[in-house]
């Protein structure tokens, strides 16, 4: 039985069609996948087109280096976690060494904004020099803010991304969100409040494995490809419009930021490596 990507197993396996929900993959990177009917290809490559695992059928793919790999930056750089006390965390409850009280920041972290582009500004916009930074810090600011920060500007990044697949005529209606940032009571909601979108997060997040095995399924006739996986969803967050109104105006000014700071960051990055 001929198999597929992992990431496009997790589409198979997160029950997203043609038309309908795409899917969020929340791991170290961030993906957004949509499957279509109609071969879609992105003129300026900020986007990619694979092969789908059902026939006559794509992925529209965009993947954000810069998502769970920046909470582990934060969790190494501020909470002061050694490498051995990590791997402890992520074998237990998981992530830990974060900073409380990061749920009772309000949209936009009290003006503090990140670029989060810590790995390169990967996904739409293609510029592997670019570095992340943070504006806004004042004598007050917390860890708490900072972190919410963070959450946020990789939501702003997912919004983007869907800005980019609506540019090629694939729109979606909602969300289906997998993988370890699920595991977040936060962040979820602020990617729904920033996209606008409702996010059903499903109760098995392994879609990659679960799409796996219903191609192996549909390969010998045990279901067919025309039946509906079950769908569990464990929860479900829905826009709260107040803070999509904040979080437009957020939004606005991160696009500004990342296109202000393009030259100032590059220029910099330029002088350190001449050290």
């Amino acid at each position: 039985v001929l198999g597929a990507w992992d990431q496009v197993c997790a589409v198979v396996g997160s029950g997203a069609t043609c038309g309908g929900d795409a899917l969020l993959s929340g791991g170290t990177a961030f993906v957004l996948l949509q499957p279509c009917e109609q071969l879609q290809i992105d003129p300026h490559r900020r986007t990619w087109t694979v092969q789908h695992a059902r026939p006559g059928e794509a992925v529209i793919m965009i993947a954000m280096s810069n998502g769970g790999a920046v909470v582990e930056w934060y969790r190494r750089l501020f909470a002061g976690l050694d490498a051995s006390t990590e791997e402890k965390a992520e074998k237990g409850q998981g992530l830990t060494g974060l900073p409380l009280g990061a749920e009772l920041e309000p949209p936009g972290s009290r003006g503090v904004l990140m670029l989060p582009h810590l790995i390169g500004a990967a996904g739409i916009h293609m510029q592997p020099d670019y570095s992340g930074c943070i504006l806004g810090l004042r004598h007050g600011s917390s860890r708490a803010q900072v972190f919410h920060a963070i959450l946020e500007a990789v939501a702003y990044e997912v919004r983007w991304g869907l800005e980019v697949m609506g540019e090629l005529g694939v729109h979606t209606p909602a969300l289906r969100m997998v993988g370890g940032a699920t595991r977040s009571p936060i962040w979820p909601q602020i990617i729904s409040d920033v996209t606008g979108l409702t996010i059903s997060i499903p109760r098995q997040t392994e879609c990659a494995v679960l799409g796996a095995a219903r191609l192996a399924q549909e390969a010998v006739g045990l279901v067919s490809r025309d039946s509906a996986i079950a769908e569990d969803i464990a929860r479900q967050c829905t826009p709260d419009r107040n803070a999509s109104a904040i979080y437009d105006q957020y939004y606005e000014l991160y696009k500004l930021t990342h296109r202000t700071l393009q030259e100032p960051l590059a220029r910099l990055t330029q002088i350190s490596r001449q050290q």
